[in-house]
Order: structure tokens, then sequence, then C-alpha cells
């Protein structure tokens, strides 16, 4: 599986593969709450876009969100 590997680099924590929906569709988490990830991605995801439209910048393909502990990634 290909999040597996990806999650075998020492920078990455954790994977998964959210629909739009926010239902996970893969996932490699070192965590039980990839239900509840899931969703809040795709809500935030949602929210970004909804963002990008009303300031006429046209779709949101990604959003990179740094941490004091990380970088998460949400790319639609």
């Amino acid at each position: 599986m290909i999040l597996q590997r990806f999650t075998e680099l020492d920078e990455v924590k954790n994977a998964i593969l959210v629909g739009k929906d926010g239902l996970i569709v893969a996932g490699v988490m070192h965590s039980e709450d990839e239900e509840m990830v899931g969703a809040v991605s795709a809500a935030a995801f949602g929210s970004i876009s909804n963002y990008t439209t009303q300031v006429n910048t046209g779709d949101a393909h990604q959003a990179m969100i740094e941490t004091k502990a990380g970088i998460l990634w949400n790319v639609h």
C-alpha cells in the first residue's frame, strides 16, 4: 500500500486518504481517531475552498497548515 510506504519515512507520522464527504478511503494512522480526523479534514478543506471562492482566487487545490508539531497537508 502506498500510504504505508509513505509513513515509513521518518518525517511522516500519519497518512490518510479522505473522500470529500469525510469518509476514510484508506489510512495509516497511529491513533484511533482516524474517522474524526477524516471528518475534520474534509470540513477544514471545505471551509478553505469557500474562502478562496469568496476572495475570487479560484478553486483550492491544496492547503498546508504548519503547527509546532509539524505540517499537515490537505490536497484536493
